[in-house]
């Protein structure tokens, strides 16, 4: 009986050592959430409350200016921000721990979302358990989360309104034209443009293989540049008006297909543009709408479809 009594107590010692060797008395808990998105959308998400309606996986509560988030028992606040760290408090069973969030921006197209707190083990072996088995809860929890806002960001549809990918320029023979108006161009204004690439290409035999391309700048308080372009099947003649255009091959981006009229264009082109900046991207030529339902055959508006595109080194 007395042996026994010692390989239990041995056992016991054994185990409580165990604990003291396992867990150590300072936990780190950390968690860093890779994500192929841009610097300016992770800060614009992660650490701006009023948009964590459009990704949070649980329940959002407001009261006044401050935002309470609950995800599988445990509560989020943002209580502070400095430059690219927030500090959120975290409620798991009426504890209070507070959580830097830090984002750390490593191309143009890739980041890390890092989320990280300190804190003590007890002396008492069953506490210690306890601390580690809530350290191991919370930072499950917070992965959880950081995965669903990983989900949200890198899908360009969620920000921008529309998907956009890299691909290939197809098109690289292309005739143009352009003119200056004193007003924001009109379909009109556009279609005479088109026309008079139409009837050029037509004159030289050559053959139109897509929809047209538009660009409009204003280049002042006063007039805009209109640029139109048609795609050809190989080079044609100029003219004193009419030029031939080669892009570059590489890589260009492309966006869905917008369907709407200038508004709704001129509105998804703004955002087009603030994806081409938020990624850091650079051009060797010039954005350009694509007109893929023809203007002049389509009164409605509402059935317009355009699509953009961005040339990229």
């Amino acid at each position: 009986m007395k042996k026994w009594s010692i390989i239990l107590v041995a056992l016991i010692a054994i185990a409580v050592a165990s604990v003291y060797l396992i867990i150590p008395s300072n936990l780190v808990v950390s968690s860093v959430t890779p994500m192929y998105t841009n610097y300016t959308s992770a800060v614009e998400y992660a650490s701006n409350e009023n948009q964590w309606s459009k990704w949070w996986p649980g329940k959002l509560d407001k009261v006044g200016d401050k935002t309470t988030a609950t995800y599988n028992g445990i509560t989020y606040q943002i209580v502070g921000k400095s430059y690219n760290n927030t500090q959120i408090a975290l409620e798991y069973n009426k504890e209070t721990t507070i959580v830097n969030l830090a984002i750390a921006g490593f191309n143009h197209d890739s980041i890390k979302v890092i989320c990280q707190y300190n804190d003590t083990a007890s002396m008492n072996p069953f506490a210690r358990i306890s601390r580690y088995n809530r350290a191991v809860y919370i930072k499950q929890n917070i992965k959880d989360v950081m995965q669903k806002l990983q989900q949200f960001l890198e899908k360009p549809a969620n920000i921008y309104g529309f998907n956009i990918i890299s691909t290939m320029v197809k098109d690289t023979a292309l005739m143009s034209t352009k003119t200056y108006l004193n007003h924001a161009p009109s379909t009109a204004d556009i279609y005479s443009l088109v026309n008079q690439l139409r009837n050029h290409i037509k004159q030289q035999g050559g053959t139109i293989v897509n929809a047209p391309m538009l660009n409009v700048t204003k280049e002042n308080e006063t007039y805009y540049k209109v640029m139109v372009a048609m795609p050809v099947n190989h080079t044609l003649a100029e003219t004193n008006s009419i030029q031939l255009k080669r892009m570059v091959i590489g890589k260009i981006l492309e966006s869905d297909s917008i369907k709407g009229g200038p508004s709704t264009v001129a509105h998804s082109f703004k955002m087009f543009e603030k994806y081409f900046a938020d990624f850091k991207h650079t051009s060797p030529a010039i954005p350009y709408q694509q007109l893929i339902t023809d203007r002049e055959k389509e009164a409605d508006t509402t059935k317009w479809v355009t699509r953009f595109y961005y040339p990229i080194f």
